[in-house]
């Protein structure tokens, strides 16, 4: 009796298929959309030496705040103003950064918050920044910062994806019952 001819003959199991339908309608989903669930590299900017950094820029009516610029001559005075009005003097440590705790303005309104001071060239450098002094209990926005994109730019493939893998779970279908009526 020759064993490969009565192997010739026999069909596979309904649980071969399957598991090879399976593979390689995985295979195939992997490859339209694997690509699109990567992370992305979120690479942070360091901020510029010569910035006025501030701890918010929306503090509350007569809130405390704190402000920090850096590239001046060390130990040089450095005149603090908002809007325009110098509200304290301080002086530059040995980095050339100046360090101010401040206090908001009571009424609301977009404000100009500025260091003056000499640089180690000996010329004038002003660093200025704005706070926005908002009513009480307003929700402050985060300017310059907005949400990571988490979506997809690649909006064909996914369609297209979608309907190579609608197109393979049919055929399995169709294929699966003419099997079955064959049986």
């Amino acid at each position: 009796m020759d064993i490969t001819k009565n192997m010739a003959h026999k069909k596979p199991s309904r649980g071969i298929v399957k598991v090879v339908s399976t593979l390689a309608l995985s295979a195939l989903a992997y490859a339209a959309l694997g690509p699109l669930a990567l992370a992305q590299v979120y690479t942070p900017t360091p901020p510029s030496p010569n910035v006025l950094e501030l701890s918010t820029n929306f503090p509350a009516p007569s809130g405390p705040f704190t402000a920090k610029g850096c590239g001046f001559a060390p130990r040089t005075a450095i005149d603090v103003t908002i809007a325009g009005t110098t509200v304290s003097s301080i002086s530059a440590g040995p980095d050339g950064c100046g360090f101010a705790s401040l206090v908001a303005p009571s009424d609301p309104g977009t404000y100009t918050v500025c260091f003056t001071g000499m640089t180690p060239s000996e010329t004038v450098q002003q660093l200025c920044n704005t706070i926005t002094v908002r009513v009480a209990g307003a929700a402050a926005p985060v300017p310059g910062r907005q949400l990571p994109f988490t979506g997809s730019q690649n909006l064909g493939k996914l369609v297209v994806g979608g309907m190579l893998m609608v197109a393979t779970g049919g055929l399995l279908l169709v294929y699966a019952r003419r099997r079955a009526e064959e049986l």
